[in-house]
C-alpha cells in the first residue's frame, strides 16, 4: 500500500500505492538516532500535493527553514542584549525568554546548548528583578507604615507577595498592617462615641471590621454604636430624600430613600416616597423623549421653510411646526413661525 524507498543522502520517498491505505509506522535511522514516522494517507492533503522528490526542492525547504531560525536567533539575541544593556524590567526579559523557548523546539539538538545558556541568564535576571522588587516593596510598606498611610503600605506588601508569593515575611508584614490599621479606627471609633457621635462612630467601626473582622471586641462595639447610630441616619436620609424630591433631585432622592431602606427595609413611608419617586422618573424621562423629538421637529421645519419658494412648499413647513405643537402643546415658538409662513403664504399670491 506504501513504497518507501532510499536514494541517499537522507532522502527517502513515499509512494502511496493504494487509496485509504492504513496508517503504518516507518522507522528511519540516522546515525546513533532512531525517528519513528506514521505514514497516513489522507485525501487532498498538503503533503500529498506538495513535491519533495528531488534534491533541489528539498534543500530550498531546508535553506528557507534555516535561513527563519537564524533570523529569529538574530532577533532574540538583538532584544536580550538590548534588554541587558538598558536594565529593562521583567517583561522585556519575558518576551526574550518566550522567543529562545520558541527557538529551543525547532532547532537541531548540538545548536540547543547556546539557547539552553542564555536562558538560564534570562532566569537569572528575571530573579535578580524580582527580589529587588521585593526587597524595595517591604521597605516602603514599612515606611508607609511608620506614616500611618496604611493604605500605601497595604498596596507596597501586597507587591512584595507577588514577587514572593507565600513569603512569610511579608504575610507577616500585612498581618500586623492590618492589625495596626484597624486599631487605629477602633481608637477613633471609641473617641467619636465617648463624645456621642453614634454615626461617625459606627463608621469608624466598620472601617476597622472591614479590614480586620476578628479585631478583639469590636463586634461588640459595632453592634453597640448601630444601636444608637440606625435611628439617626434614618431620620436623616428620610429628611434628605424629601427635601430632594420637592426640588425635583430625584437623583440625590433616590440615593437618600436607599439609605434610609438599609436600616429600616420594611418601612411603610420611604417605600411609599420611592414608589412616588418611581413615577417622577417615568414622567421627566417621557418629558426628556418628547422635548427630544420636539427639536428634531423644529429642525426638519425649518429645513422645509429655508427652501421653500411656493404655497404648498410652505404647507409641509407648517404641517412639521403644527406637529411640534401637538407634541407639547404649551411651547410658543411653533405657534409663531406658522403665523410667519401664513404670512409668506399670502403675500406670494
Amino acid at each position: 500500500m506504501y513504497l518507501v524507498n532510499s536514494i541517499g543522502n537522507n532522502l527517502v520517498t513515499v509512494l502511496i500505492l493504494k487509496k485509504g491505505a492504513p496508517d503504518q509506522l516507518l522507522a528511519v535511522s540516522e546515525k546513533n538516532r532512531k525517528h519513528l514516522f506514521i505514514l497516513s494517507y489522507k485525501a487532498g492533503s498538503i503533503a500529498r500535493r506538495e513535491d519533495l522528490s528531488n534534491r533541489k526542492k528539498t534543500n530550498d525547504r531546508s535553506n528557507h527553514s534555516k535561513k527563519n531560525i537564524m533570523l529569529a536567533r538574530t532577533e532574540a539575541d538583538t532584544l536580550f542584549d538590548r534588554a541587558k544593556r538598558t536594565a529593562s524590567g521583567a517583561a522585556s526579559w519575558k518576551d526574550v525568554e518566550a522567543r529562545y523557548r520558541r527557538l529551543v523546539r525547532i532547532v537541531a539538538d548540538e545548536d540547543t546548548g547556546y539557547l539552553n545558556s542564555r536562558l538560564e541568564e534570562i532566569e537569572m535576571q528575571l530573579r535578580a528583578l524580582h527580589d529587588t522588587r521585593y526587597d524595595q516593596a517591604i521597605k516602603d510598606g514599612e515606611i508607609y507604615t511608620s506614616q500611618k498611610n496604611y493604605g500605601e503600605a497595604k498596596k507596597s506588601f501586597a507587591t512584595a507577595l507577588e514577587a514572593k508569593p507565600g513569603d512569610s515575611l511579608a504575610l507577616k508584614s500585612i498581618n500586623l498592617l492590618d492589625m495596626a490599621w484597624a486599631k487605629n479606627y477602633v481608637e477613633q471609633g471609641d473617641e467619636a462615641s465617648k463624645s456621642r457621635k453614634a454615626i461617625l462612630a459606627k463608621t469608624f467601626y466598620q472601617k476597622a471590621m472591614d479590614i480586620k473582622p476578628d479585631y478583639p471586641s469590636l463586634k461588640n462595639k459595632l453592634t453597640q454604636a448601630k444601636l444608637v447610630a440606625d435611628p439617626q441616619i434614618y431620620a436623616l436620609e428620610k429628611e434628605k430624600g424629601d427635601l430632594a424630591i420637592n426640588d425635583n433631585n430625584l437623583s440625590e432622592a433616590r440615593t437618600a430613600y436607599d439609605s434610609a431602606l438599609v436600616i429600616r427595609p420594611d418601612d411603610k413611608y420611604v417605600k411609599g416616597q420611592v414608589r412616588k419617586l418611581i413615577t417622577l422618573e417615568e414622567k421627566n424621562a417621557k418629558e426628556e423623549k418628547d422635548d427630544a423629538a420636539y427639536q428634531d421637529l423644529l429642525v426638519i421645519a425649518k429645513d422645509l421653510a429655508d427652501k421653500a419658494s411656493t404655497a404648498q412648499q410652505y404647507e409641509l413647513a407648517i404641517k412639521e411646526y403644527r406637529r411640534a405643537m401637538a407634541l407639547i402643546p404649551g411651547r410658543q415658538f411653533p405657534g409663531k413661525k406658522i403665523a410667519e409662513l401664513t404670512n409668506r403664504i399670502k403675500q406670494s399670491r
